[in-house]
């Protein structure tokens, strides 16, 4: 175990899988205990706690674990969450499954996202079976799609990104949160999914080739772990409007396409190539006849003039 300059606790190995014995798969990565601060008491105890469930010290992490936990009380801080995933994995290494999965539990009810701390069978299958105790109940509690709250812009520059932020709660947790735009005046919506930043606080960018004039429209939708939803923000129907500025005026080319449709556009245009034509057969009527003057040539023997000496 090592104390980070950041006084955060991580464990170097996470070899042990809770067997007297200390064999067992390691964790795919370290675990990461977030310590207040290499000063703060009740840090220092869960570090030293960690470090004797590492020594396979069990039954003296159990004693300072449990005690921790009960000074925690109700609390729902990251320290009690931290508090009860090593107590549970504590209890596996004392062959007590049933009251590891109460304590995995437990620390799911503060973190619901929470991934096992090792990668051994034991641990994983009292995780599990923790887990899918805490979405039952969840899924009996929760009926209601997730709560968004979300400050829409109402102008943007051209060729600039709009971001789209978006606070989301839900009892089960947000299983997905995607914004739905297109340019103003078009048909079809393209998507974007929102990415978790802080906990509840979701971000994604609607592209720069897409801010163009007149505008952007857009609606939010998401849904919880549990199929809830979707909650929205805006609808296809009645979309948020951002205006934007700046840019190249839309619909220059369709001016162009327009006049080409007009019905007197390509009279006039049929008309002028008459009237070239008519000046074309002329221009060659006056020159044959001076040619065959020149040759002494009748002119009725001119293919195409029509005309006699």
């Amino acid at each position: 175990m090592v104390l980070s300059s950041a006084s955060t606790v991580v464990l170097d190995r996470a070899e042990l899988w809770a067997a007297p014995q200390n064999q067992g798969q390691p964790a795919s990565q370290p675990t990461t205990v977030g310590a207040a601060s290499a000063e703060d008491p009740l840090a220092k105890r869960l570090a030293r706690a960690i470090d004797l469930y590492r020594d396979s010290e069990f039954d003296r992490a159990l004693t300072m674990l449990r005690a921790l936990a009960k000074e925690m009380g109700q609390q729902r801080s990251r320290h009690a969450q931290e508090v009860y995933t090593y107590l549970a994995c504590t209890y596996v290494a004392l062959g007590r499954q049933n009251l590891a999965i109460i304590e995995f539990e437990r620390a799911l009810n503060i973190r619901p996202d929470l991934k096992p701390p090792f990668s051994a069978p034991k641990i994983l299958q009292a995780f599990e079976q923790a887990k899918n105790r805490y979405q039952a109940k969840v899924r009996a509690l929760d009926h209601d799609a997730p709560k968004l709250e979300h400050q829409a812009l109402k102008n943007a520059k051209f060729g600039s990104g709009i971001p789209i932020k978006v606070h989301a709660t839900d009892l089960s947790g947000i299983a997905e949160l995607r914004c739905r735009y297109r340019i103003s005046g078009n048909r079809g919506f393209s998507s974007i999914k929102l990415e978790e930043t802080q906990k509840g606080n979701f971000i994604a960018t609607i592209p720069t080739i897409a801010v163009v004039r007149p505008g952007i429209e857009y609606y939010i939708e998401a849904w919880d772990t549990v199929g809830n939803g979707p909650a929205v923000k805006g609808s296809s129907r009645a979309p948020i409007k951002v205006s934007v500025t700046g840019g190249p005026l839309p619909g220059a080319t369709a001016k162009t396409d327009s006049i080409a449709r007009k019905w007197w556009f390509w009279v006039a245009i049929a008309g002028t190539a008459v009237v070239a034509a008519s000046v074309a057969g002329g221009i060659y009527a006056t020159r044959s006849k001076s040619v065959a003057l020149q040759l002494d040539i009748p002119t009725s023997d001119l293919v195409g003039t029509g005309e006699a000496n």
